[in-house]
């Protein structure tokens, strides 16, 4: 409506969108945690507890990573982690990406293994991460908190290093 009066002056985005962000985060950091990385992480528990079989490093395995124990390890801590620190808005547009690159390589695997029950949930999750990876986690998240101005956030690893 502003336009339509000739005002130039931009408004920030209103409560409604940043309400919005606040939702997708936690639902998809939620749904990650509940129904993909507790599993990854319970299972490598039980792989280190009671000796049985981890299919992450099984998969890394084939895959002919150099340490599949170790890969396993890391894609389950960024899973949970991530997701973690997603649902908080920690590291705004560090997280995303981070759980993006998990996803993408969810579907790599999904693609060369022929697994079809997975590249949908993959596909869904990568385009949630990419949406969060472009605008940001919002006004509702923790960054908030120890930062004042949308700034001086970190927007890449180059400005943290």
């Amino acid at each position: 409506m502003r336009a339509m009066r000739g005002d130039t002056t931009t408004a920030g985005p209103g409560p409604m969108m940043h309400t919005g962000l606040f939702l997708m985060r936690a639902i998809a950091g939620a749904s990650m945690i509940a129904h993909h990385a507790w599993a990854m992480v319970y299972t490598g528990w039980l792989h280190f507890w009671r000796g049985d079989e981890w299919l992450l490093v099984t998969a890394a395995e084939k895959m002919e990573l150099p340490q599949p124990l170790a890969a396993a390890l890391v894609f389950s801590f960024v899973l949970l982690v991530g997701s973690v620190f997603l649902i908080a808005g920690l590291l705004g547009r560090l997280t995303p990406a981070a759980l993006l690159l998990a996803c993408l390589a969810i579907l790599y695997v999904a693609f060369s293994k022929g697994i079809t029950e997975y590249i949908e949930p993959a596909i869904v999750y990568s385009a949630i991460y990419v949406g969060l990876a472009a605008t940001g986690p919002g006004a509702f998240c923790l960054d908030r908190l120890f930062v004042r101005s949308p700034r001086q956030l970190p927007n890449s690893l180059q400005d943290i290093v």
